[in-house]
């Protein structure tokens, strides 16, 4: 069997599950290549989705924004899709700690539109250490 006949049949086979084993599968399949990718040290060469509930706010973001800049976040989200990643780093209490995007976090668990949208997932990028 050849590669792109392998690749196929495994994209075949992840259509086929629910959304969260879906997506699951699809995060798997990302680290694995991660692992082998020249740009393994860049944050931005493995974005994965994880769920809203598994991604927290630090508490240490000064940074405030007004209502009506949230809602043109949130709009810009709603026509554009998430352009970008939500920085983390591994919390081992509480999962991942949002190190950059605190807003883009914010949007993507308080909209509902949003929240649908992307199924209560989180496009994310994990930092290692302290930002």
């Amino acid at each position: 069997m050849s590669l792109n006949t392998e690749i196929e049949e495994f994209i075949r086979n992840i259509s086929l599950l629910d959304i969260d084993s879906k997506i699951d599968a699809i995060n798997k399949a990302k680290l694995a290549l991660h692992e082998i990718s020249p740009f393994s040290t860049e944050p931005v060469d493995c974005v994965l989705w994880v769920k809203n509930d598994d991604v927290f706010a630090n508490d240490y973001n000064p940074n405030s924004v007004a209502p009506p800049e949230m809602e043109l976040l949130r709009l810009s989200i709603a026509s554009d899709g998430y352009t970008q990643p939500i920085v983390t780093m591994d919390s081992d209490e509480k999962g991942r700690e949002v190190i950059d995007g605190f807003h883009r976090n914010r949007v993507g668990k308080e909209c509902e539109d949003i929240q649908k949208r992307i199924h209560g997932y989180l496009p994310v990028v994990t930092k290692i250490g302290r930002a």
